[in-house]
This record gives structure tokens, sequence and C-alpha cells, in this order.
């Protein structure tokens, strides 16, 4: 099964990484909390959800280990849903199609990355620039060069609530092109929404936040 690190998926909706010919059993969305409740950095605990523009959604917790996990339901080919563990939303270090509610150890890519830290997205610091190695199950890997640029804060509205958010513009250059994406970083919440993609092969693509929301458990 051929897996590339290329943001692709159903729907007309991308994922960060793509994990393709999964099909994998869809799991239900849990109870929402009220529309206009505003989010905090406390509702990530059960779960954040971000709607999206074209019908798609994805969901954000935050794990003990500081993790950031992200679920995308429907994402993968056939229907199933995918899950990426990054660091702020924004730097994937695992992505993975769920699998009865697990992550599949046959159908999962994991993300090395050489050089500095992985630095929290803030407004005028410097890119975090360095190389990301992308291993395959099947033991293969693949190396890219990333560069993670950050913009001036601005804010955005979301059923009523204003949120600040740091712009990112992240680019992966490898042997057979290159792929652009674009975050929303929500500096109060420590989370990434995905608002674009681009690059050799892609249509431009933009993904507009239309709500955003807690999880009740």
């Amino acid at each position: 099964m051929e897996m590339m690190p290329v943001t692709q998926m159903n729907k007309d909706r991308a994922s960060r990484m793509l994990l393709a010919g999964f099909g994998c059993a869809l799991i239900g969305m849990p109870t929402l909390a009220a529309a206009d409740s505003c989010v905090s950095a406390a509702d990530l605990e059960a779960g954040v959800r971000v709607d999206y523009n074209d019908g798609s959604a994805g969901e954000f917790r935050r794990l003990p280990d500081g993790l950031i996990e992200v679920v995308e339901a429907g994402s993968a080919a056939g229907g199933g849903d995918l899950r990426f563990l990054s660091r702020f939303g924004v730097y994937d270090v695992e992505a993975a199609a769920l699998v009865d509610g697990a992550a599949s150890p046959d159908q999962r890519v994991s993300y090395t990355y050489a050089g500095s830290d992985l630095r929290e997205p803030k407004s005028g610091t410097d890119p975090w620039v360095g190389e990301v190695t992308i291993a395959f199950p099947d033991g293969a890997t693949e190396a890219q060069t990333a560069a993670y640029v950050f913009g001036p804060r601005s804010q955005v509205d979301l059923g009523g609530c204003t949120y600040d958010v740091v712009p990112v513009r992240a680019t992966f250059v490898r042997a057979n092109g290159w792929e652009g994406q674009g975050f929303s970083y929500f500096p109060t919440l420590g989370i990434a929404t995905l608002t674009s993609k681009s690059g050799s092969g892609l249509d431009d693509v933009e993904f507009g936040m239309t709500a955003m929301r807690g999880v009740t458990p």
C-alpha cells in the first residue's frame, strides 16, 4: 500500500499528510457543548470540535504528554477517520488511520524533526527550518526540508467569540516536488487548524472555519 506525505482528503477536504486507501469504520462524534460557549484551553481535555465551510470537521484534544491529538472524521479513503499527533497542532509527529478507534500499526507514518526545538508559533520569531524524516510501516523513509514561517498576530470571530491567531506557513521540499500548508495557530488554546494547501500537482485550496465549540464528555 502506497503512502505519501502529501496533503489529501476525500470530500475535497485535505488532511495534513496523506494516508491513502485506508478503509476504516467511521467513529461517531460526541455531543457538543452549546454553540454560544467560547472555547478555552480547559476544553481540550474533553475535546474541541472545529467545523469547516465544506461540511468537514476535526476534533482536538491535549494528551497527558502535551501532544495535540487531531481526529479528522471521514478523511481517509473509504470514509474512515485519520488521527494526527502533533506539537501545537502544527508539527505532526504521527499520522494514522483509525481502526475500531485505535491507530492501525500497518497504516501509520511517523515524522522526526532534525534541527532546533519545535518552537511555539509566535509573531516576530524566526522561522523553524530543518530536515523532517518520514518513516513508513514497511521501514522505508523519506527526507524533506521543512520551513515554518510565523506571521503577525490577528483575530478571528467564530460564533460571536473572538480569538487571537498567528498565521503559520509551512513549506515542505522533497526530491519529487514541494507542498505548502497554511495554519491558524490559536495561542490561548495551543492548537492550530489547517487553512490552506498548495504544491506540485495540487490545486490551491483554502479551508474556512465556521464554528468552534467544546465537546461534552
